[in-house]
């Protein structure tokens, strides 16, 4: 038991972590813990469908996880955050109300996917006496990977729910930061089945790139959020003066929606 109970959290710590990391910098209108849990405990989901794909059409070959991975995981993870966002009567619809929340949740929900992987690996790497070092570094580079892919196309998925243009282009802006998310997911992989020191280095290089990208959209985030900066909203109001309903224009929040602390579900 104590074994095991080892293993469980050796697979799970480095999630929560990284899970509050991304929680902590949402510092201009933080949402309710309780909710970024409900998303990340939701977003575990995701790996049903990718995996079942990845079963079916498996190659054994570097195309699975160089290219089978990052078109199945990414876009299933996605479509979580996505099916939670246009439920019209739930909380995660009422809270996402400032661009930063598109980083958060999408991070959270990707965190949910790379727990239940994390699990997998890990439990394997302890039945062949390899657990330490994969660990290590699944917690350094491949959990926290999965946090900054979500949040790609989470702030996308941002840019898109607080546009005034059409569908076509919120579709193009969310789109544009998927198949970002799966280039990355992709040339990572890559270097990870290298198994060498240049694969090594490429993994390093590719998750500085990777974490100045994300850090540059966390800042213009909380840049563009309504509740500091009045202009964002696309009535030059502030979102507290509008009740957090200002995404109305472009299909969000609608005015009949109570305010964030009201409703059922997530």
């Amino acid at each position: 038991m104590t074994e095991a109970l080892i293993i469980l959290s050796a697979a799970v710590a480095p999630a929560l972590f990284w899970l509050w990391f991304f929680y902590s910098r949402d510092k201009i209108e933080k949402e309710p813990l309780g909710q970024v849990v409900r998303v990340y405990l939701f977003g575990m989901l995701s790996i049903i469908p990718a995996l079942i794909i990845q079963l079916l059409f498996s190659t054994d070959t570097w195309i699975d996880a160089v290219i089978m991975a990052p078109l199945t995981e990414e876009p299933f993870k996605l479509l979580c955050l996505l099916i939670l966002l246009k439920r019209r009567n739930g909380k995660l619809r009422r809270n996402f109300n400032e661009p930063m929340d598109g980083i958060v949740y999408g991070a959270a929900t990707a965190l949910g996917f790379a727990t239940v992987e994390n699990v997998f690996y890990i439990v394997s790497a302890a039945a062949n006496g390899e657990m330490g070092a994969l660990s290590v570094l699944r917690g350094i580079f491949s959990v926290p990977g999965h946090a900054l892919w979500g949040a790609f196309w989470g702030y996308a998925v941002s840019k898109a729910w607080f546009s005034t243009g059409s569908q076509g282009r919120k579709f193009a802006i969310i789109f544009g930061g998927l198949s970002a998310a799966m280039l990355f997911h992709g040339l990572f992989n890559f270097g990870a089945s290298m198994s060498d020191i240049a694969g090594i280095g490429m993994i390093i290089a590719l998750s500085v790139l990777f974490w100045i990208l994300v850090m540059r959209r966390i800042k213009r985030a909380e840049a563009d959020s309504p509740f500091t900066n009045p202009s964002a909203a696309p009535t030059g109001q502030t979102a507290e003066a509008q009740g957090a309903q200002w995404p109305d224009k472009s299909g969000g929040i609608s005015p009949s929606d109570d305010d964030k602390n009201s409703g059922t579900g997530i």
